[in-house]
């Protein structure tokens, strides 16, 4: 079982608060944790794979990540067992890169993600080097199209260690 999913097991449910955050509800049972798919108006996986699938890099600063540097992606996702779930495009904006941010590269991600339910777009703030420690980046997720249209959520991803790809977690609820 994954951290995430222990960590859920503490505080599972995503809600609204305003139109500008998300709150965790109190602490539930061992049993709020929700299984994969849709349960109780909310769409969730764990443990899926995110592989590279093209990418581009415009160095407009320093060399290497700095301010202002800018990217696309693409990713193929896939299941614990190996079979596709989906596939995700998306962007970068380097915020903040090594110095004056103690060595870490911060970036803005922006991404539209398709998976079985609908597709659903994350944006955030992510820590690019706290990733390569191990460190879990979570998203705002909002749906888009299918059964995810008019959730919101959240979307993280860990490098787990000794792992070469990341593993992705949906939550969406409403």
């Amino acid at each position: 079982m994954s951290s995430f999913r222990q960590h859920l097991r503490r505080a599972w449910l995503v809600v609204p608060m305003a139109a500008t955050g998300l709150v965790l509800l109190a602490p539930g049972s061992a049993s709020a944790t929700p299984a994969a798919g849709t349960s109780a108006g909310c769409v969730f996986h764990d443990d899926i794979t995110e592989t590279p699938a093209g990418a581009t890099f415009n160095d407009t600063g320093a060399p290497g990540f700095s301010a202002g540097d800018t990217g696309t992606f693409k990713i193929a996702l896939t299941n614990p067992d190996g079979s596709r779930f989906g596939d995700g495009t998306g962007s970068i904006t380097v915020l903040a890169g090594p110095p004056p941010a103690e060595n870490h590269v911060i970036i803005l991600l922006d991404e539209t993600i398709n998976i079985p339910e609908g597709s659903l777009h994350a944006v955030g703030v992510v820590d690019h080097t706290a990733t390569a420690t191990g460190a879990r980046q979570t998203t705002f997720a909002a749906g888009l199209t299918g059964s995810l249209k008019g959730k919101i959520g959240l979307r993280s991803y860990v490098l787990p260690a000794g792992a070469t790809l990341p593993l992705g977690t949906y939550i969406l609820c409403g």
